[in-house]
């Protein structure tokens, strides 16, 4: 015998050898996958009838299981029924009868069983004793049936959680090498968004057995609206008067929609304002979505990023085109835009933007007019002074119109100058008086005074506070 044949023989008996002591590893009964639920009968050999690796399912990207690794965990609220599926293995010489005896809320609406035959068990056991042996160079079988339950291809025996004593059979080994593979799946429908758990108990009675043994198997998910916009809240910060555009990128994304389900954002809210631009949408990347999901989870709970997009909106300070104002309006920003879906599949998604333009006007020893604490049946009244750089500039308070409320003076109040502008030592200065009516405004802490630029239209905004009392 030449001395190559010698080596591929001794390398065959190897691998049988490492084969067989796999099998004999994974499939002799010994200790169950989980706690012991029954005492010993004939051919039973006691402890739970059917074992299993994973009871509790939920989505968790970390897990060694293939089942949590692969959950979806996020879904969104409609009728459609979803499956969490949990694989089982009868090693007992007799068969076990399988019983839906209790369900924790009628969101878990479904139940079924699948069962392999004796010849596909062997196979399984075949399988999974040759993907041991060759180091992850052969797909995992228990990956593979899994996928195949998932999908639905599995021949299902319907059960009834209404109907407790109803019996589905799993049937005994095939040797004492081979178990019964079965797959289990709970079929449950999502009705609110937010997190839930459901549980339902299995009763499980091999033959010989006197009493039945009792799983208990539970589902955790979330449901979800289909698309997420991160930051749903951006602050630009102070745009002074040199100030260079700002810009911040928006992530629209989902976790309950793949890719190819998931149609490009288009963006509103911004519709004739010169001010702000936004970017084309770009798909996110598998490293992009991953790295959006780590972000976007916690300790208590894994976010899963199925699919998305970026975009960018920059915030300048001059008007690039040629009508309009010439610069933004000077005060506090605040600018909501709603993201949805360009097929008009989703909802839209308030982003809330702000910003504080500063330059041109100030106002003299504080950020805010500060009425204090004053009595509201009464009302108050309160002088300010204003000033700036800009000594051709001529302002005027707008007391009324017919725009935006935020481009007037809020209701009940009037503000009226004090005298005349000066000019001190290259500041021109305004002094005004704001005077609020009796039951005009209650705690205020948000309202603007509003003025306008005589010769440009510009406006300028200062912030208001105070707080109306009952004395």
């Amino acid at each position: 015998m030449n001395t190559n044949l010698k080596i591929a023989l001794a390398l065959a008996l190897l691998v049988a050898a490492v084969i067989g002591a796999t099998v004999i590893t994974q499939f002799s009964e010994g200790e169950p996958d989980k706690a012991l639920a029954g005492p010993a009968g004939d051919g039973f050999k006691g402890g739970m009838p059917l074992s299993f690796k994973d009871a509790n399912l939920y989505y968790d990207p970390k897990a060694d299981g293939y089942a949590m690794r692969e959950f979806p965990g996020y879904f969104e609220v409609n009728k459609e029924v979803h499956w969490a599926t949990y694989l089982l293995r009868n090693a007992n010489p007799v068969p076990v009868k399988l019983t839906a005896k209790w369900r924790s809320c009628v969101a878990c609406s479904q139940v079924r069983l699948a069962v392999l035959t004796a010849d596909e068990s062997r196979l399984m056991r075949r399988n999974v004793g040759v993907a041991a042996a060759v180091g992850g160079l052969m797909p995992d079988p228990e990956i593979a049936l899994h996928r195949r339950a998932d999908a639905g291809e599995l021949t299902w025996e319907p059960m009834d959680f209404d109907k407790p004593d109803q019996e589905l059979t799993v049937a005994a080994a095939a040797d004492p090498d081979t178990p019964t593979w079965c797959a289990l799946q709970l079929g449950f429908e999502v009705k609110q968004n937010g997190p839930k758990t459901l549980e339902a108990q299995m009763g499980m009675q091999a033959e010989g057995m006197r009493t039945p043994a009792a799983q208990m198997f539970t589902v955790s998910f979330l449901g979800d609206s289909a698309q997420r916009v991160s930051p749903n809240l951006y602050d630009f910060g102070v745009i002074g008067e040199r100030s260079e555009p700002k810009a911040v990128e928006l992530y629209y994304w989902s976790t309950t929609r793949p890719p190819s389900a998931f149609a490009p954002p288009k963006v509103g809210g911004l519709d004739g304002d010169p001010f702000f631009a936004v970017s084309p949408p770009l798909p996110l990347s598998a490293a992009e979505l991953e790295s959006l999901a780590r972000r976007a989870s916690s300790d208590k709970m894994a976010v899963r990023a199925r699919g998305g997009y970026k975009f960018t909106v920059t915030l300048r300070r001059d008007n690039p085109t040629p009508t309009g104002p010439r610069e933004l309006d000077i005060g506090p920003i605040d600018r909501n835009i709603s993201v949805s879906a360009s097929d008009g599949s989703t909802s839209g998604q308030t982003v809330q933007l702000s910003a504080t333009v500063t330059g041109l006007v100030a106002l003299v020893d504080s950020d805010v007019v500060n009425l204090g604490d004053y009595r509201g049946v009464v009302g108050t009244e309160k002088e300010f002074k204003l000033t700036s750089e800009r000594l051709d500039l001529d302002l005027e308070p707008v007391n009324a119109g017919t725009g935006a409320a935020r481009d007037r003076n809020p209701t009940g109040v009037t503000v009226a100058a004090v005298g005349r502008p000066v000019v001190e030592n290259g500041l021109k200065r305004w002094t005004f008086k704001a005077t609020v009516g009796p039951n005009a405004l209650g705690a205020v802490n948000g309202p603007l005074l509003v003025f306008r630029s005589k010769a440009t239209g510009q406006m300028v905004r200062i912030p208001l506070k105070g707080t109306a009392n009952s004395r």
